[in-house]
């Protein structure tokens, strides 16, 4: 631990007690991603060995092995919490300076989207926030979008953002249709692809995925996850 004060000194430039609350809060941070990451992995993911016809797969075409269900951990204060210190640490700057409204498609960004406007008022920097629709509304307006925007450009927020960012780019084409301009950034709690580099592209721009998980961060299948926990249980009797 000494150590480790020493080098942030160092690469920060700070004094030895201020780098001891920085290593300290590094700590906090690091036991609260380890919660959230094993919470979503014991608590989020419906998994099946392999043959099983238990999880149906979209339009019926075939069977996954593994599924997400998210709902459960962003119901979690703890790990809302957790979310929402990371999307201010990365993106807090841009609602200091009233330089972004947020959006996001229904429902499963709501909970984010809630934290996050709660958050940026409490820190005094209140944020315009309005959600998209999965389809235009069926009587009244057929409205797309639910909320009132302003001219600020969009961060997208979602929960979860696949490899295919179907849910993305449809967010991205009502704002277009809209002429609501967005950033070249979106954030998600998990990017759901092996290559959390990868960016989406769209009409001759990309877009950077900011996110707190991806797929590396999970046991996903079946006889891995139990393979796992065989392990944890063996080395836990041999402590």
């Amino acid at each position: 631990m000494h150590g480790n004060i020493e080098k942030i000194s160092k690469d920060y430039g700070c004094s030895m007690g201020a780098a001891a609350l920085l290593a300290r809060h590094i700590q906090d941070l690091e036991a609260d991603w380890a919660y959230a990451r094993d919470f979503i992995n014991d608590r989020c993911i419906a998994r099946v060995p392999k043959g099983s016809q238990d999880l149906l797969a979209k339009g019926g075409k075939g069977y996954y092995r593994w599924q997400f269900y998210l709902r459960a951990a962003f119901f979690n204060p703890a790990i809302l919490r957790l979310i929402t210190n990371d999307f201010f640490a990365k993106f807090g700057w841009l609602l200091r300076d009233d330089a972004v409204q947020l959006a996001g498609v229904e429902s499963a960004s709501t909970p984010l989207l809630t934290a996050f406007a709660l958050e940026a008022s409490r820190c005094g920097h209140p944020v315009n926030v309005f959600s998209i629709r999965k389809a235009a509304k069926a009587y009244g307006r057929l409205n797309w979008i639910e909320g009132i925007p302003t001219d600020r450009p969009v961060l997208l927020v979602d929960d979860l953002v696949s490899d295919k960012h179907y849910t993305m780019l449809h967010a991205m084409k009502v704002l277009d249709d809209h002429q609501i301009p967005m950033i070249n950034h979106v954030y998600a709690a998990l990017y759901k692809t092996p290559n959390p580099t990868d960016a989406i592209e769209r009409k001759g721009r990309v877009y950077r995925v900011s996110h707190v998980f991806s797929l590396n961060d999970f046991d996903l299948l079946f006889e891995d996850y139990e393979s796992r926990k065989r392990f944890v249980i063996i080395n836990a009797g041999n402590a």
